[in-house]
């Protein structure tokens, strides 16, 4: 059914095409492509509007800058009628209703890798964070922001171990030497991995945003479960207070937000700290090899630098 659904577009060259996800802003196929008998993923993008005609082309702009052995590469992106998007014309391109970003075919994404375990082993969490921090080095290098730091965008080789970051559909160019204003768009990131000043719409987007996400995403690998599960923002954001020490200075921001009731019992201070989340975790052991992954991936050598011209 997928096959014959999708042949006028990826056919000939790709054969056996599978959907294996759907998504937001996409579907996601698996596939062989049949001149170098090489299996890819195949993410389908819907561009019916301007916004996400848009939207396509910039994921594809970035992508195709960003190679890395942490970052899941750019193969080819085609049209519908299988022209490749560098070939077409402004003329063919109204007529176009969807793109296909053909990538690397991986064997599973972290959170089916943390599912699958009841705990990973301190020596994988420091192998994935390790290769996470430095694929994300990169990526900032190059004024990228991804927006969407999630397990099930972090894919894994499950032979080598090797860990590439993926799904660059929301992320976005910020030059941190211009002022973008009000031109920085509104990003529905994943609840559980949003940034407590995206929640509370106080700052625009930032590195900083990112990294939140990549804490969330060591703290779900050392548990084995997301460490903030909330329903929505408002319960998000309680949980986040319950477990950090919020300074003085933002605690006003925090109280217009919250329901008169958890402002009559906030009083500051966190409820049930973070630390008790993580009792079975070697404390000392983490916080050293955090501290090395720091200095040996945000001070490292200059050709793991990208660049990328706005």
């Amino acid at each position: 059914m997928c096959e014959r659904t999708f042949s006028g577009a990826l056919g000939p060259y790709f054969a056996q095409i599978k959907q294996i996800a759907a998504g937001g802003n996409g579907r996601v196929l698996s596939a062989i492509d049949t001149r170098f008998d090489f299996p890819v993923c195949i993410k389908r993008i819907s561009v019916a509007n301007k916004d996400e005609c848009r939207a396509a082309l910039r994921e594809i702009r970035i992508r195709r800058r960003l190679r890395h052995e942490n970052i899941v590469g750019l193969l080819n992106a085609i049209v519908s009628d299988g022209t490749d998007v560098s070939e077409i014309t402004p003329a063919n391109f109204r007529e176009t209703s969807c793109i296909y970003i053909v990538q690397e075919l991986l064997d599973a994404d972290l959170r089916q890798v943390i599912e699958s375990q009841t705990r990973l082993s301190d020596d994988y969490v420091k192998l994935f964070f390790y290769q996470l921090l430095r694929g994300m080095k990169y990526i900032h290098s190059a004024n990228v922001l991804h927006r969407d730091l999630k397990p099930s965008n972090v894919m894994i080789n499950v032979n080598s171990l090797q860990l590439m970051i993926g799904d660059f559909g929301h992320s976005m160019v910020l030059d941190p030497k211009y002022s973008h204003g009000n031109s920085v768009t509104v990003c529905d990131t994943s609840l559980w991995y949003k940034a407590p000043e995206l929640i509370l719409k106080t700052a625009q987007y930032s590195t900083a945003s990112d990294i939140w996400a990549v804490g969330c995403i060591l703290a779900e690998m050392l548990l084995g479960r997301p460490l903030f599960e909330g329903e929505n923002d408002l319960e998000q954001l309680e949980l986040i207070i319950h477990a950090i020490k919020v300074p003085s200075k933002d605690q006003s921001n925090i109280r217009s937000f919250l329901t008169h009731e958890v402002n009559t019992m906030y009083n500051g201070k966190p409820k049930f700290p973070l630390q008790t989340k993580f009792q079975k975790v070697d404390f000392q052991g983490m916080l050293q090899f955090c501290i090395i992954v720091n200095i040996a991936t945000y001070c490292g050598r200059s050709e793991y630098n990208a660049s990328f011209n706005t």
